[in-house]
């Protein structure tokens, strides 16, 4: 699943900052009395839910352009999907508490991030060979970039697993 913010670009960008590489700056609507933000901050953690949607805006309109609105690696549709762990030190909130937010950020109650949903596998155009060296569980994809995170446990049972020795150096 990946998710993207809603309307994206309507919402936070303007004629002059679609020109910019990378914004400095976000401009946010300011209707305090919105029913959608009423509802994202009632609760126990609802405050905490929408510095959470501040810093996924902030991080997306720092973003090279074009910026899409997808919670990717590089913001667009075709970039590999963020998952807690990768969100957790970009908006430095604990894992579970993004989950929450992303959550009710999704809710058709608020509805300021949208769930895409991921297809993985070749397209119904794109012919499918595999050679005698390629083991068939290894997913394949329909574009030159991967459509599931790379640490998710589908890619992690088809890669092989090598163990790296580490070597401790103490300098005093």
């Amino acid at each position: 699943m990946i998710y993207r913010i809603t309307d994206y670009v309507h919402h936070f960008e303007t004629t002059k900052t679609l020109e910019y590489k990378t914004c400095r700056r976000v401009t946010f609507p300011n209707s305090l009395n919105n029913q959608h933000r009423m509802q994202l901050v009632k609760g126990e953690d609802g405050q905490a839910f929408l510095g959470i949607w501040i810093s996924i805006v902030q991080w997306m309109t720092a973003q090279s352009s074009p910026r899409e609105g997808y919670l990717t690696d590089n913001t667009r549709a075709d970039g590999i999907p963020l998952d807690l762990s990768d969100l957790s030190p970009i908006i430095i909130a604990p894992e579970p508490l993004i989950k929450l937010a992303l959550e009710r950020l999704s809710s058709p109650f608020v509805g300021w991030l949208e769930e895409i949903p991921v297809e993985v596998g070749p397209s119904d155009d794109q012919v499918t060979t595999i050679n005698a060296n390629q083991s068939p569980s290894i997913p394949l994809h329909s574009t030159p970039y991967h459509t599931i995170p790379l640490h998710s446990e589908e890619v992690r049972a088809a890669e092989p697993t090598k163990k790296k020795k580490w070597k401790l150096r103490l300098i005093i």
